[in-house]
């Protein structure tokens, strides 16, 4: 028998006896300590990563709403008046059964021009005020559609003629279908605004004015854009609202915009869009106002 017969090499299996059964690639054994070790150190930086993570996030969210708010804003926004309300007024609660359908007012809607010299009534004025800017459900929601629920525009009221109101400058208060009372009580007041002609001789003129900055933070440069279709859909309401009622008005847009805050005295933050004169139908035909040249 040869006793210098040379024996096998070892297996892999030899060689890792007393060590994991697994090794890395190209065959390097790891003892089992050592592998445990090592999965232990993976998830251990992998938490550690994930908890850095989260914590970026947080301060992302946390610091995001901080430089929002520093953003400067191109129209100064009208937060507090800069004019008092002397006292408030309760209007009538507005009906929701009007004298024709709403595909009758869309027919019959037209553009009046001409005022009688009868008195407005409160129920008429609250109707016209509640379609312009009334509150429809208790969370806010109203008679026109704004964009994200800004509802940057305040309707006004300049009165002449409505029975039982003093003669004056008001602001609609749509969260309690109520008027506020301004200091301007003279009746001449638009007489030297550059309102239109046709404007004067009504008993009650609405002003749309618009909060461009409001809506910024939300809107930013569509802000002003929102604003002024917001004033377009308030503008067909009041229209249809009065056609209803067999009233009178017209959406118009002539002002002298420094003469009209001085005689009003309105917050200057608010932008005059649209005047719409309202009263009852006068006898003399509107006239067709003519075309300016481009």
């Amino acid at each position: 028998m040869d006793t210098n017969t040379t024996p096998p090499p070892p297996t892999k299996e030899d060689l890792c006896s007393g060590v994991c059964a697994q090794c890395l690639k190209g065959g390097f054994p790891i003892p089992k300590t050592l592998l445990s070790f090592f999965s232990l150190a993976c998830l251990s930086i992998a938490v550690v990563l994930f908890v850095l993570l989260v914590q970026a996030k947080r301060d992302g969210l946390k610091t995001t709403p901080t430089a929002q708010t520093v953003v400067a804003t191109p129209w100064p926004s009208a937060k507090t008046r800069s004019y008092s309300i002397q006292n408030t007024i309760a209007l009538p609660k507005p009906s929701l059964i009007g004298g024709m359908s709403v595909e009758q007012t869309l027919h019959e809607r037209r553009s009046r021009r001409t005022f009688s010299d009868k008195s407005v009534t409160m129920q008429e004025l609250s109707q016209l005020l509640w379609s312009a800017q009334g509150f429809t459900d208790p969370t806010g929601k109203r008679t026109a559609p704004s964009a994200r629920s800004v509802y940057p525009i305040t309707v006004f009221a300049f009165v002449k003629n409505v029975t039982g109101l003093t003669p004056g400058f008001y602001e609609y208060l749509p969260g309690t279908n109520s008027l506020g009372k301004t200091a301007v009580t003279d009746p001449k007041a638009l007489d030297n605004t550059g309102v239109e002609a046709t404007v004067l001789p009504a008993p009650v003129t609405f002003f749309l004015m618009a909060d461009y900055g409001k809506g910024y933070q939300m809107l930013k440069d569509g802000a002003r854009e929102g604003a002024i279709l917001e004033v377009g859909h308030i503008g067909e309401n009041m229209y249809l609202e009065t056609e209803s009622l067999h009233m009178a008005t017209v959406v118009t847009e002539g002002f002298d915009a420094v003469k009209l805050q001085a005689a009003l005295q309105y917050d200057p933050a608010l932008h005059p869009v649209y005047v719409v004169p309202f009263g009852h139908i006068g006898v003399a035909p509107s006239p067709t106002p003519t075309a300016k040249p481009l």
